[in-house]
Order: structure tokens, then C-alpha cells, then sequence
């Protein structure tokens, strides 16, 4: 039953990508690659601005009218990461 899950939730992901739009940051993935994954709090603290960057992501690429431009909603999440005091130095690496 797990793989079955697995499977449907990526084909949602692929679906939404191929409307135009913008895949959202997986927070969850993301999140363990910029913090320790032996300490818990960091991925924990990691997870709030994430969501929310990526919302103000999503809004961003939306106002733009360009559902195709994903460099716009990038731009943005990158914007608003850099202005978290404790992860603004990393970057998404994609």
C-alpha cells in the first residue's frame, strides 16, 4: 500500500508541473539538505520559513501572470530565503 502512495503522490507532482504550476519547494527534502540530519530542531526550524517562502513564492509567480516561468517563483523563494537570519546563507542547489 506504501509504494502505491508513493507512486500516486509523485504523479500528482508531475501533473502540476506539466500545468504550469509552480512545483512547489519540497520544504521536507529541502529541508534536510541544508540542516544536520542527526539534529532534528535544525530540520524543525527549517520547515516554517521554508513553507512560507514557498507560498510567497507561489503568489509572486501567480501576480506575474507567467504560470510557465518558474525562474520567477525561484527568484522569489530565493529572495525571501535570504532574509531568514538562520538559512539565508544557503542556497537551493538546483
Amino acid at each position: 500500500a506504501e509504494h502505491g502512495d508513493g507512486a500516486d503522490h509523485h504523479g500528482t507532482e508531475q501533473s502540476a508541473h506539466k500545468s504550469g504550476n509552480y512545483a512547489q519547494v519540497n520544504c521536507g527534502t529541502y529541508c534536510r539538505t541544508v540542516s544536520d540530519d542527526r539534529i532534528d530542531e535544525k530540520y524543525e526550524e527549517c520547515l516554517g520559513p521554508c513553507f512560507k517562502c514557498s507560498q510567497v513564492a507561489i503568489r509572486e509567480q501567480a501576480s506575474a501572470h507567467k504560470s510557465g516561468d518558474e525562474q520567477i517563483a525561484r527568484q522569489s523563494f530565493e529572495q525571501c530565503w535570504a532574509n531568514i537570519p538562520t538559512f539565508g546563507a544557503f542556497k537551493i542547489s538546483k
